[in-house]
């Protein structure tokens, strides 16, 4: 007997076995990609069992995209740049609408939060759950641009400061140079 000859139903409670207990999912943004957060109490993604057959990936794939809130949180850089891979990932075994919801913990803050969800089943726990600022992507990509550029400008004005520091520093060498030199060759007689 093969895991496929089982009806879907019963397939279904295998994956809800398999896969976390919560309605929700914690993922970490890093910059070179993301890593599941793991509840102390949930048991662990068993990954491998999605390399199994392409069917099995497939249809638990599905069960995965399409029963849970992805919440990938983090830096905001961090986040805008790997939320797409998994935004797309999701799209593809979706059976209804993906939903995308941004939440800042504000300007002065460097982290946020970016929630995925298929259908609306999820909509209401989002709102219920109130944490940080609802933003739209693009004002969280211009908060990031922004600050990019602070940071290069800051870095600028460093780079200068330090040049001006080592050039003050090459003078002041310079002038002892020339004083030293010049009480030397007047104690010669040279001058």
């Amino acid at each position: 007997m093969h895991l496929f000859d089982l009806p879907y139903d019963i397939r279904h409670q295998i994956y809800q076995h398999l896969f976390p207990s919560t309605d929700s999912i914690y993922i970490q943004a890093f910059p070179n990609g993301m890593k599941i957060i793991q509840d102390s109490h949930d048991r662990t993604m068993p990954f491998n069992f999605l390399l199994t057959c392409r069917a099995l990936h497939a249809e638990a794939s599905a069960h995965l995209y399409n029963n849970y809130l992805y919440n990938i949180v983090g830096r905001k850089r961090n986040c805008l740049n790997v939320y797409e891979d998994f935004l797309n990932t999701a799209k593809k075994y979706a059976r209804d609408e993906v939903h995308v919801s941004a939440f800042s913990n504000g300007p002065h803050s460097d982290t946020m939060g970016i929630s995925i969800h298929v259908g609306e089943a999820k909509t209401a726990m989002l709102r219920k759950r109130a944490r940080g600022e609802p933003k739209e992507l693009c004002e969280l990509q211009q908060e990031v641009a922004m600050a990019d550029a602070k940071t290069r400008a800051v870095f600028r004005r460093r780079v200068a400061l330090r040049a001006l520091e080592v050039g003050l520093a090459v003078v002041a060498i310079l002038l002892a140079w020339a004083i030293s030199f010049q009480s030397r060759t007047r104690g010669m007689g040279l001058l």
